[in-house]
């Protein structure tokens, strides 16, 4: 009878530690829920898997700013291409007004012999077709224009006189104008070139006459100055002469100012 009362009465101490130990651990529940809200227990819970949205979030929002970011980008870049273009407009333009300032300076430094007279400028407005074949067409001063027969140069290479002035403007005839002729020297010998027109002369001389192809000749009322080019020498063992052709030292249509 006694080992059973021993036996109930330990049945009875374990039953109510486990109590006890219930009742205390509700309480760490209770106290646990008063401290810390719900929304943290549920954060600890649910925190990897909202960890693991956001980076996928996170990767959509990198695309969709890819795509987002394409036409803004192609339109800088027209923007750029754009300004590219302005700027290689503005260097072929500042690359023609060197060479016009270049052109000018020479035009300006031309002088006579003495050094004492300075030529007039004057631009050329209308090359052949627009105008009739060897003929140039310039602007000149309505209060002071140059007489009829004024000799007219490019840099130091005559080129030809004046022909006709109307108003502000005049025409200048070639010096290589077709059956125009022109006194020139071949070494110390004056000779007739005839024009054969665009810039060209031929002249008909004996055979045996001392010239040679790529010699510079000059004109007789400019005898220091340059005027053509010996281009060809045509030759006939027939015929006691030869027929030389030569080249004006001036490019037509490159003539942009003239000077007189």
């Amino acid at each position: 009878m006694k080992t059973i009362y021993h036996q109930k009465n330990r049945r009875g101490k374990r039953g109510a530690y486990n109590n006890i130990m219930y009742v205390i651990l509700v309480a760490v529940v209770i106290l646990e829920l008063l401290f810390h809200p719900i929304q943290k227990v549920l954060s600890v819970a649910t925190g990897p898997i909202q960890g693991v949205g956001q980076g996928v979030a996170i990767v959509f929002d990198g695309v969709g700013a890819f795509f987002t970011a394409k036409p803004v980008l192609q339109r800088e870049n027209d923007i750029l291409r754009e300004e590219k273009n302005v700027l290689e407009l503005e260097v072929q333009r500042s690359s023609l007004f060197r060479d016009e300032n270049t052109a000018l300076r020479s035009l300006l430094r031309a002088q006579d012999q003495s050094g004492d007279v300075i030529y007039t400028v004057a631009q050329v407005i209308a090359h052949p077709p627009a105008t009739t074949y060897d003929t140039l067409l310039i602007k000149v001063s309505e209060t002071s224009p140059p007489a009829i027969a004024t000799a007219v140069f490019s840099g130091n290479v005559y080129v030809g006189n004046i022909e006709e002035v109307s108003g502000d403007t005049a025409l200048v005839r070639l010096v290589t104008s077709d059956a125009l002729t022109q006194d020139v020297y071949i070494g110390d010998t004056s000779v007739l070139l005839v024009g054969t027109g665009g810039g060209t002369f031929e002249v008909t001389v004996p055979k045996g006459f001392a010239i040679t192809e790529g010699q510079i000749i000059s004109h007789v009322q400019f005898p220091t100055q340059p005027f053509a080019k010996v281009e060809l020498i045509e030759e006939n063992e027939i015929q006691a002469v030869q027929k030389v052709y030569l080249q004006a030292l001036f490019q037509l249509h490159s003539i942009r100012y003239v000077n007189f």
